[in-house]
């Protein structure tokens, strides 16, 4: 995981011992500098979580796209220490929609609309059901065929087009071309998934 906030132990930082002469303005040095670290801590703890999520923010005027510069967790989200001495680590999208919006409803994900994960834009974001906010994912690393919703069926040498609704996967047909094949899902994505299909965006 990324760092979060209130990972600073000062403890970790040991005074280098004075080991002769000429030594001792380097140990003022380090600790002047330990001393303006724990007072930037300090000014940074009474920030509201408002104000520090605003602060990790980086504007993008073309996508409208509200970019998190601030840590992030191994998969690429965002992250937030929620404040106090024993707040736990928050997803910065989360954050966003609740900081515009109020509580997120039990059970339900925060969805991107754009596709990007480090964006925290409220207007670029919106309540789903997990099964909602996997109709809209983006094609897999796994995907060889460079549509969503189509891979290569070896034993029929052709090209398999199926589609995931409710924990169930749907065979649309075989195909002779993978573009066939994608448009198939394209079909059953706009009548199964709705407002949530997702036809092949790139994250």
């Amino acid at each position: 995981r990324g760092a979060g906030e209130g990972s600073h132990g000062f403890t970790r930082h040991q005074a280098p011992q004075r080991r002769g002469h000429g030594c001792g303005g380097h140990v003022r040095r380090w600790v002047r500098r330990q001393l303006d670290l724990e007072i930037l801590m300090r000014i940074y703890s009474k920030l509201s979580l408002k104000e520090r999520f605003e602060k990790k923010i980086s504007y993008e005027p073309m996508s409208g796209c509200w970019l998190w510069v601030g840590a992030t967790y191994r998969n690429g989200y965002g992250e937030i220490g929620g404040g106090g001495k024993f707040g736990r680590t928050l997803l910065a999208h989360r954050v966003a929609w609740e900081l515009s919006n109020g509580p997120i409803p039990t059970g339900l994900y925060i969805d991107h609309l754009c596709h990007n994960i480090l964006c925290v834009n409220p207007s670029h974001l919106r309540l789903a059901t997990p099964g909602e906010n996997m109709h809209n994912s983006c094609i897999p690393i796994t995907n060889k065929s460079g549509f969503k919703g189509v891979s290569w069926d070896s034993p029929r040498s052709k090209w398999a087009a199926y589609i995931n609704k409710n924990r169930k996967c749907y065979n649309l047909g075989r195909f002779d071309t993978p573009e066939e094949a994608h448009a198939a899902y394209c079909e059953a994505a706009r009548r199964l998934h709705g407002k949530f299909a997702n036809y092949g965006e790139v994250s």
